[in-house]
């Protein structure tokens, strides 16, 4: 069987269950209950994004500008609670805090995150 709304395959076992207690809809289970507002993940509350996605799961706006970019430290692309939400340097900012001229490495932005998360 195959669920109504969203096509998800549901096992026949399943479907028997449920016309058994006679709370069959003919949906999947993620269909019935519906989208998390907020996912508890070792020790934090995340909110997962309802809109719109780019190609790499990160959360878009209706202009397809990327919502509140920057590193999560939670490390969920869709999460946009605030609190997870490092901004991202400006380009300036980053050459800025460059020692390339002494080391000889130049730093990245997981450099930089990793500096302030410390």
């Amino acid at each position: 069987m195959n669920c109504e709304r969203c096509g998800m395959e549901v096992s026949e076992a399943a479907v028997e269950r449920r016309k058994a207690r006679g709370t069959y809809d003919g949906k999947c289970s993620d269909c019935r209950n519906g989208m998390a507002t907020e996912i508890k993940y070792n020790g934090t509350v995340c909110r997962p994004w309802r809109g719109e996605v780019d190609e790499f799961f990160n959360p878009i706006d209706k202009n397809l500008k990327l919502y509140l970019p920057g590193f999560r430290t939670c490390l969920h692309k869709d999460c946009v609670n605030k609190e997870h939400i490092i901004k991202a340097p400006s380009d300036l900012e980053l050459e800025r805090n460059d020692i390339s001229y002494r080391t000889g490495y130049r730093s990245q932005y997981q450099d930089y995150a990793r500096e302030l998360s410390a």
